[in-house]
């Protein structure tokens, strides 16, 4: 059997980096972004509950859609021409292999982000739509207050880690002035993603930007440290066993 070398190593580093991007639902394929993008990429936000679904049948539409009858209960963010009403309509593809958002529970309440196309409120599963139970204090707060108001100042840039290497940066770090996000979820089940759940990119006195420092991110970013360590440590170990078996 072949020496594992480190150029195969760097290989399955390299596959890490190019996957890791990118999240994948039954086929449909979405960039990761922090919720921050999700909410200044949407040209709508609200909190809602699903009052209804049907198909979705108009003129204009095509077959395999549904259309979701939902009540607004609070406006975020509103760029629909004629203004988001108390009750809308929200369509979209039925299955999720054609980025549909196909199970929304009625009367669940939830976070709702979307784009209108062609005057139709949309809903994709790379549309940011949770449970609104599940939205985090640090995340409601972000979506009441901090992300739009640094939707134009701060980027935020989307790094891509390798478990054998430092996060690789996209562009010149000296014309970035936004915050680097790296999530390490994909390395273990207990590291949890520090920046989505409690972080927002906000803007400093010297025009750069930095993750909002609070107590709850500094948690976080020291359990995710020890984390990190302990992933580290047992991918080192498998790599060992991997050389030591190939050397039999």
């Amino acid at each position: 059997m072949a020496t594992v070398t480190s150029n195969t190593i760097a290989v399955l580093s390299i596959s890490i980096i190019i996957t890791i991007s990118v999240t994948s639902v039954k086929g449909c394929t979405c960039q990761l972004r922090h919720p921050q993008q999700y909410y200044c990429d949407a040209n709508f936000v609200f909190r809602g509950k699903v009052l209804g679904k049907s198909p979705f049948q108009s003129a204009e539409s095509l077959p395999g859609q549904y259309e979701y009858q939902v009540q607004v209960q609070r406006v975020f963010k509103d760029q629909v021409q004629d203004g988001i009403h108390r009750q809308v309509k929200l369509v979209t593809p039925a299955m999720e292999a054609l980025c549909g958002v196909p199970e929304l529970i009625i009367t669940k309440i939830y976070l709702i982000t979307g784009k209108v196309l062609e005057g139709q409120m949309q809903l994709s599963v790379c549309d940011w739509v949770a449970e609104w139970e599940s939205v985090t204090r640090p995340q409601r707060q972000g979506i009441k207050h901090m992300y739009k108001k640094y939707c134009s100042n701060c980027m935020i840039r989307v790094n891509s880690p390798s478990p054998l290497s430092h996060p690789l940066p996209q562009g010149p770090l000296g014309y970035f002035h936004g915050c680097a996000y790296t999530s390490y979820t994909h390395l273990s089940i207990g590291i949890e993603d520090c920046e989505v759940s409690y972080a927002s990119c906000v803007q400093r006195h010297n025009s750069g930007c930095n993750w909002l420092n609070t107590t709850g991110y500094q948690e976080c970013l020291e359990k995710r440290k020890i984390e990190l360590q302990r992933a580290t440590e047992n991918q080192k170990l498998g790599l060992n066993t991997i050389n030591q078996e190939s050397n039999w």
